[in-house]
């Protein structure tokens, strides 16, 4: 896909927060798939975004940037104010202004890789100040339920999306927002961070009927998680950008809280769908 000249805008919505990218480029560079999935999570949506990022793409030498590092900027309270980003392939900064987060930065080298990591992490902080979660899992929506599959690289997230769905229907493959209504009511937005090979239709949320940790085995198996053991797994997963004890309380909080509505669970699974009958 060729980007255009022009500024084009893309936007995704997390329930009434909206996030919006502005691409700009001179060159028309070959941008790859990615883009393609932002482009399936476009929404119209009329409200002010809450975060906001303007790049600019632009060749970069090579030698510019020799190592990647995030810098932030903290208030009398402790808080986030400001972030610099500084990467192989992009460097930029974001400062939050009145409850939102601004942004700009220049990419060169690997395009997509660079903007997925931006995007990424300002779509942390967002959560960290609003006391959400971004977790690494993938999330299919069965019967108006979603289920959650979170785990490391290589454990299976994806093919259970993709490969094991029993007829359910995809609804994140690589990152999930977790929003916590109450304890009987957490919400699963998609993102667009997913493989961009398979592009999911979306924006998506559903209400969260399991969160299931994940281990590839010769056998299905299925033990409920004591709250301690699921806070342990639930931290390892969630993408934390901040290193300060405000931001870390509240992370720490909405971990705990999720960890504690009895929904979390450890799935012995093989490939095949035969585990379904354990958590539905």
């Amino acid at each position: 896909m060729l980007l255009p000249s022009s500024c084009s805008t893309f936007r995704w919505s997390i329930a009434e927060n909206l996030v919006e990218t502005c691409i700009k480029a001179s060159h028309r560079p070959l941008f790859g798939d990615w883009i393609g999935s932002l482009h399936s999570y476009a929404a119209v949506e009329h409200e002010p975004p809450k975060l906001r990022l303007t790049i600019d793409i632009r060749p970069l030498p090579d030698d510019l940037i020799t190592h990647a590092r995030c810098d932030f900027g903290y208030d009398a309270a402790g808080e986030i104010t400001s972030a610099k980003l500084i990467g192989q392939s992009f460097v930029g900064r974001l400062v939050r202004e009145q409850g939102r987060w601004l942004g700009q930065f220049t990419i060169g080298g690997e395009i997509s890789g660079s903007m997925e990591n931006v995007l990424r992490i300002g779509l942390s902080l967002l959560c960290e100040a609003r006391g959400d979660l971004l977790l690494h899992a993938s999330a299919v929506e069965r019967e108006g339920a979603v289920y959650v599959f979170s785990g490391p690289s290589g454990a299976g997230k994806t093919t259970i999306a993709t490969e094991l769905t029993a007829g359910a229907t995809p609804v994140a493959l690589e990152r999930v927002v977790l929003r916590i209504r109450d304890r009987d009511h957490i919400e699963v937005h998609s993102t667009p961070f997913s493989d961009p090979t398979r592009v999911l239709l979306g924006p998506r949320v559903g209400r969260m009927a399991r969160l299931c940790f994940i281990e590839q085995a010769d056998r299905h198996a299925c033990d409920p998680l004591a709250p301690f053991a699921a806070v342990q797994r639930l931290f390892a997963q969630t993408l934390v950008c901040s290193r300060r004890q405000g931001q870390l309380t509240r992370t720490l909080d909405a971990v705990s809280r999720v960890a504690e509505t009895g929904r979390c669970m450890r799935l012995l699974f093989c490939r095949d769908p035969g585990f379904w009958n354990m958590i539905v």
